[in-house]
């Protein structure tokens, strides 16, 4: 028979239910990017160690959970029991250490367990996607390919703009996305599907006459899997 999830949803409470799926969000992010590893060239670490999820703060600002739970204002003194109250239910894991010196913070990492996972897709009804067929491209690798097609070019100051946020479902990994959503796009196993132009600070992508018969070829398609992107119909 089935194995059924520890508890119900029915009974988390409203903010143990925004901790769950904003760790469960992160981990399918995680779990995303690190299918499409070969799209970056490197390969994929074993789940055993980026399902762990850092909660806290990097040099540069908090980490993609802990912006998650920030975005949601349900960060306070009890981050740490409601996190503790969905251990104790089976749902996610802990692990926490101390830093080498006095007065430094815990350093947490929180895993979402397979029931957690079950739990959160039972009850907001999602359908596992089928995986994507051979060289095609993910979400956010798409969004990019629309965005050049319909603008021309961008310039490399989209870096601070709009194409810096072409990946809207990972937006925490947006500095990490972006180059590697250009470099899949440049290192298409089928065809370089953008190019680099220009020199000094002038530099912008284009597509390549491969990149625009690709983005017209294939339009219906990706039309089809990623309706929420905004891609312009194919002017021929």
């Amino acid at each position: 028979m089935p194995s059924t999830p520890v508890v119900s949803w029915d009974d988390l409470s409203e903010r143990q239910r925004t901790y769950l799926l904003a760790i469960y969000q992160c981990d399918q992010a995680e779990e995303k990017f690190q299918r499409s590893a070969w799209t970056h060239g490197s390969r994929a670490r074993p789940a055993e160690e980026w399902r762990w999820l850092f909660y806290g703060e990097y040099d540069y600002g908090p980490s993609p959970l802990k912006r998650m739970l920030l975005n949601t204002g349900a960060v306070d003194r009890g981050t740490g029991s409601t996190f503790e109250a969905l251990q104790s239910r089976g749902l996610v894991l802990l692990r926490s250490s101390r830093g080498p010196y006095r007065g430094d913070p815990h350093i947490v990492y929180v895993r979402v367990t397979s029931a957690g996972r079950k739990l959160v897709r039972q009850s907001t009804g999602e359908v596992r996607g089928k995986k994507l067929p051979v060289g095609a491209l993910w979400e956010w690798h798409w969004r990019a390919l629309a965005q050049m097609y319909r603008a021309g070019a961008l310039k490399n100051d989209h870096f601070g703009g709009d194409y810096f946020a072409i990946d809207d479902e990972r937006q925490d990994w947006q500095d990490r996305t972006t180059w590697e959503t250009l470099r899949c796009l440049l290192e298409y196993k089928w065809g370089a599907l953008c190019r680099e132009v220009g020199e000094g600070y002038e530099w912008r992508y284009e597509l390549t006459p491969f990149g625009r018969a690709y983005y017209e070829q294939e339009w219906a398609f990706y039309r089809k899997l990623y309706p929420d992107v905004d891609a312009s119909e194919p002017s021929r």
